[in-house]
Parts: structure tokens; sequence; C-alpha cells
């Protein structure tokens, strides 16, 4: 499209002139009917055309009105230069033309101020911030390449995949200032027993060489010297070995409490996934568990793990200002992470009781009634069972010594007495956060379901997309943007977003 001068009633005559011709267009199919196909076919173009010679007309009308406040202004004010910049909209590619004076720059001196591109918070680059939305929201579930198949079936811009990704970029730059300064309106839907729940877990993402963390990286060079290339047999598994870099998936969440039997949590385990529930006597009905609340899921590659799970419990801190109650951090038991935790939450002054997730420690249990029952599955499952409903029943200390002795009188091999050693060392050590009896009477969630389904959405249905290697800052973006999608604050962002795109641009000038 080309900028048009012209007098105040001309701009929108060529808008005005589509919509004749598609009046009269159907008009004249009204008289012989034919597929209601073609009529949508035809009013969809004639629309887009229509659009875009409208937001033509609009752009053209504002540098108008811009010449005539010039005009009009006092002899010795600053006059300035009509420049015309490339806009790509959701109508296609437009001409903006605006005024230009000269100013000062702290950074780079002299340079062009354009206070249209202020009034009318346009970004620096050629792409409109509707079409900048548009493409985030693709690239949140689609890959790249996908994503920019369809852009041109939601709208009439056009995006190269390098400038795909910095726009993608540039669309989460105010990712942590959004969740930072947002307020948590009060739920009064919530029972005053409603406990607060964080839990955090990391993931694998496969990124480029310069993604890698410096000690990934270095052992990735120290194995790619070691490959020979040209040996076709060689090990593809070494290549492979140091290639991905950890995600930190954090979500912070409300739940109302479900208090279970010991019995019913056994049952639960048993039943293999998507088995319905035993029939019951009683023909009650198995209760539903409460969904989680206000739920914030959040995910990081760049960010260091103590940054990380600093994150989540400033989240914390501040919902605890606002409406304070139980906290509960469910882990995995993975060391470095639960130190960190508590850390963070000290630092807060946050109390908080630290929950080991029950998958994580029938692992170690199944571990050591393998090695005593000489590797029967079966008589295994009936130990393991045994061992369940006495850590569900009893303090974690009871069965720990139980298995401390049932290990001493066995009769083992050293690698066997070893790993079982290993596991017993893992559940004493952790005791303190194994008392399941008393979260279960409490109601409080003992199992990490939540994180482990975040990590599945928000990194591994889109970050792990076979043979794809992502870039630190890329990758980054794709996961802020899933987080807002998951959230359910896109809209809610976006607003923001252009609140800080004005500031950022245009706010000297707009002073």
């Amino acid at each position: 499209m080309q900028p048009r001068l012209a007098a105040d009633d001309d701009h929108f005559v060529a808008a005005l002139s589509i919509f004749e011709q598609a009046r009269a267009t159907l008009l004249a199919c009204a008289l012989r009917p034919g597929s209601h196909s073609a009529v949508e076919a035809l009013i969809t173009e004639q629309t887009r055309q229509m659009a875009q010679a409208m937001y033509q007309a609009f752009l053209d009308r504002c540098h108008v009105e811009e010449l005539a406040q010039q005009t009009a202004a006092p002899v010795g004010t600053a006059r300035g230069i009509a420049i015309t910049r490339p806009l790509e909209s959701s109508f296609g590619r437009m001409a903006a033309t605006r005024l230009g004076f000269l100013g000062t720059d702290e950074a780079s001196g002299l340079t062009m101020v354009f206070p249209l591109d202020a009034a009318l918070n346009l970004p620096p680059e050629i792409y409109s911030l509707p079409v900048r939305k548009q493409l985030a929201q693709l690239a949140a579930h689609l890959s790249f390449e996908q994503a920019l198949r369809q852009l041109p079936k939601q709208c009439e811009a056009r995006v190269p995949k390098r400038q795909a990704e910095q726009l993608a970029q540039r669309a989460a730059r105010d990712f942590d200032a959004f969740y930072d300064g947002r307020v948590e309106s009060a739920n009064d839907t919530l029972s005053d027993q409603a406990v607060r729940v964080m839990s955090c877990d990391g993931k694998g993402i496969a990124v480029i060489r310069d993604a890698l963390r410096p000690a990934t990286r270095k052992a990735a060079e120290e194995q790619a010297d070691v490959v020979v290339k040209s040996d076709p047999m060689a090990s593809k598994k070494p290549r492979r070995k140091h290639t991905k870099r950890m995600a930190l998936v954090s979500a912070v969440y409300e739940q109302e409490p479900f208090v279970q039997t010991a019995e019913q949590v056994l049952e639960r385990i048993e039943r293999t996934p998507g088995q319905a529930p035993p029939d019951r006597d009683d023909e009650q009905p198995e209760a539903k568990r409460p969904r989680p609340q206000n739920k914030t899921v959040s995910a990081t590659l760049e960010k260091s793990q103590s940054a990380a799970i600093g994150r989540m419990l400033d989240e914390v801190a501040k919902r605890q200002k606002a409406d304070p109650r139980t906290l509960v951090a469910l882990v995995d038991g993975e060391e470095k992470q639960m130190r960190r935790l508590q850390f963070e939450a000290k630092k807060r002054r946050l109390e908080v009781t630290v929950v080991l997730d029950l998958l994580h420690v029938l692992h170690y249990l199944w571990t050591i009634a393998l090695i005593l029952c000489g590797r029967d599955q079966a008589v295994s499952g009936a130990r393991v069972q045994v061992y369940l409903r006495i850590l569900l029943t009893r303090t974690p200390r009871h069965l720990v010594s139980m298995l401390r002795g049932q290990l001493r009188a066995a009769t083992l091999t050293v690698q066997a007495r070893k790993q079982a050693t290993t596991a017993l060392t893992y559940l004493d050590k952790n005791a303190p956060y194994l008392r399941y009896r008393d979260y279960l009477a409490r109601g409080w969630p003992i199992a990490t379901g939540v994180i482990e389904g975040a990590c599945r959405h928000l990194v591994q249905d889109r970050m792990g997309i076979t043979g794809a290697r992502w870039g630190l800052l890329t990758a980054e973006a794709v996961l802020r943007l899933r987080a807002l999608e998951t959230n359910e604050d896109t809209d809610a962002y976006w607003t923001f977003h252009e609140q800080q795109e004005f500031t950022r641009n245009h706010g000297k000038a707009a002073a």
C-alpha cells in the first residue's frame, strides 16, 4: 500500500468503493443464487481488501492531521520531516507517513523522534503488535515452521522464520515483570482449611552447544574429541550424552483438603492406569479429589535453579501476605533442590512443611524388596504392600528400623547389600518428610502429579519435538508463552506488554 494525501473526505473513498462493489456483486448474486461457499469466499476477500484500504486510509488521515497541526503551530516551532515507514499488519503491508523531529539520545546522540509513532504505539520493527501477538500464540503450540504456515490463514502478515523467533522473544520479555506486579484477588470459594501448595521439578531440553551450561558444554566438547566421526559404526549414544540443559518447572496453587485412608491410597496405587475403581458394597461412589485452584505454573531454561526456586517462593510470599495459609512443598527428593527450597523459604520467613512424593519413595521400597526377595516380582510386590501400609499408618522411623533389621539378617552379595543400603539411607535421611500418616489425616497431597503434568505439558509436548535443538533465548521465550497460555493470562499479559512497549519505545517522546 502507498500513502495517499487527499482532501478530508477522500481517504476512505477506496474502502467505500470496495464496499459498493461487494454490495453490487451480492445483489446480483441474490437474483441468481449459487453455492453459499462461493458467496462466503467473495465476502471474505472483499472484507480483506476493504479492511486493508480502511487501515491505510486511517494512517494517511493521521498524517494529514499531523501536517495540519504543524501548519497551525506558531512561527519558530520546530518543523518535522515527512518520512514513510513500512508496517506489516494483520491486514498486510501498510505505509505509515509521519513527521520526524531531531532529538537527542543518551546512548547514540542525535536521533529522530516521531510523535505519531508514540501516539499509535508503533514498535521499532515493521511488525505490528497484533501480528506479534498472533505469532506468539501460534509459536506457543506449534513449531515455528508450522506457525508460519498457519499465520497466513489467520491474517495477511508475512514473517520470515528468524524474525518470527525474534518476535517471540520480544513478546515474552515482560513475563517476570507481569507476575511480579500482579496482585492475586481474594478467592472466597476456598475454605479456611485449604492449603497452599508449591512444587518444582527439572526437565531436560535438547539445546545447541552454545546454550549448554558451562560444565555441560565442557563435557560435550571433551566427548566430541573422542568420537571418530568417520566411523559409521561409532555409537550414537555418547554424542547425545551432553546435549540437554535442565529447565526448572514450578507450580503454586491452593487445594482443599482431601482426607484419605491408607487402604484407599494402597488401592489407588495397585490400580493400573485407566482401570475403573472396584465396585463397592455400600454403593457409595469414589470421592472426587478437589482440583487445584489459582494455579500458576512457570518454566525457565535461562535462570539457575536457585533463581527459579527463589521466584517460586516470591509468588508464595506474595500470596501469603494477602491470604495466609498452611504451606506445603511437594518435592521428589533431589537433595540440592530441597536445600535451596528450604533456604529460600527461611529467607522469606515462611514456615513450609516439606512432603516427599510417595511415588518416588515407592521406587526405593521396590529396590529393597527385590533384593530381599531374590528378584521375585510377585513376592516383592506383596512385601512392598506391607512396607507401604506401615509407612502410611505408622512413623517412618518404624519402617526404617524394620528394614534395617531385615537387611542385617539377609544373606546378600556385596553389590546387592550396597544397593539396598543406599536405598535405606535415602529413606532414613528423608524420614522427616515421610510422615504420611499425618499428611493423610490432614488431607494434604502426597504426590507430585501437578508438577509432573506441568513438566509434560509445558516442556515435553512443545520442546521435545524429535530432532529439535533449541537456542537459549528462543526456548526461554516459548516456555514463557506456554506458561501464559496454561495460566490463562495471555490477554491480561498482552495489555501489560503493550504498556511496557510504549514506555520502552516512546516514553521520553511522549513526555
